[in-house]
């Protein structure tokens, strides 16, 4: 049985953020396609989904990332991808939906707080 020990939010800039399995409430993804691309003479293989949720504790989100917190951080609303990562030592690189043209703001992706839970949500 697979299990998840951790998830890497990733965002435009490559700043990124790791959660453990504890802080995480829930992570939803579908209509997940697999896409082969090259880029640099390098081949890169990764998996595209049509919708995207995470759902964090709102009382284990971290306190900052690059020194400003994930809720400020949150609102450049660019995520590109997730990075989940097994317990057999595999890694999955997972692109969100991107909607619009502006390269560093993604129209497509939503931030909702309900019951101390904080849901990222690409569509």
């Amino acid at each position: 049985m697979l299990n998840l020990l951790k998830i890497s939010i990733v965002f435009e800039n490559c700043d990124s953020i790791t959660l453990d399995k504890n802080q995480i409430y829930n992570f939803h993804a579908d209509g997940i396609t697999e896409t082969i691309g090259l880029i640099s003479n390098s081949i890169l293989f990764y998996k595209i989904a049509k919708k995207v949720r995470l759902s964090i504790r709102m009382d284990m989100i971290p306190d900052t990332i690059e020194g400003q917190s994930l809720l400020n951080r949150l609102k450049t609303k660019d995520i590109t991808s997730y990075y989940l990562f097994l317990n057999n030592n595999t890694e999955y690189k997972l692109i969100v939906p991107w909607k619009g043209k502006n390269q560093y703001k993604n129209k497509g992706e939503y931030h909702i707080i309900e019951k101390n839970i904080l849901s990222i949500e690409h569509y």
